[in-house]
């Protein structure tokens, strides 16, 4: 099972980075690419950071269109809830102590714009092309959060949780 939750979150990490890539702000040549098992450290923004953390399983009986009856006769589902981020420094007060100016601010929005545009296809993209290969059974979205910020890190989060045969047969 961690097999395959792993893989969810490896093809999550990928379709968001092409999707990233694709915008006009790309993807931080600093930016620090990461699978988490847990809580996502926040480093005051020295770089970029695209991120997946998997931060919650579970077992679900599931409805009559995602349950799956295995060799064990346990009918339900494994879940996993992840957590994708994307995190860039946002303009902040410069070195004399000046407020970043207005073209700065117009732009970092523009940037984090493009930014939760391009998670959100890339998270979808990812569910889609998982399920119909039959590596998740079922997917539903959790919803979109900005995130932070955090000294100067700003972005956005997509919360999205998979389900998958379960084979523990803990059911």
């Amino acid at each position: 099972m961690t097999t395959v939750f792993n893989q969810v979150a490896s093809l999550l990490l990928a379709q968001v980075q092409v999707q990233l890539a694709a915008t006009t702000a790309g993807v931080a040549a600093d930016a620090r690419v990461c699978l988490v098992p847990g809580q996502l450290a926040w480093d005051n923004c020295e770089c970029g950071l695209i991120a997946v953390e998997l931060v919650g399983t579970g077992f679900s009986r599931g409805g009559q269109d995602s349950s799956v009856e295995t060799e064990d006769g346990c009918n339900g589902l494994a879940t996993a809830t992840y957590r994708v981020t994307v995190l860039r420094c946002a303009p902040g007060v410069g070195a004399a102590g000046s407020a970043p100016t207005c073209a700065e601010l117009d732009a970092a929005a523009k940037i984090f714009y493009d930014d939760v545009d391009a998670l959100l296809r890339g998270v979808s993209i990812a569910m889609r092309d998982m399920y119909d290969t039959d590596i998740i059974k079922t997917y539903w979205f959790n919803g979109t959060s900005p995130t932070g910020p955090d000294g100067r890190c700003v972005g956005s989060t997509e919360e999205v949780t998979v389900g998958v045969t379960n084979t523990y047969g803990a059911c």
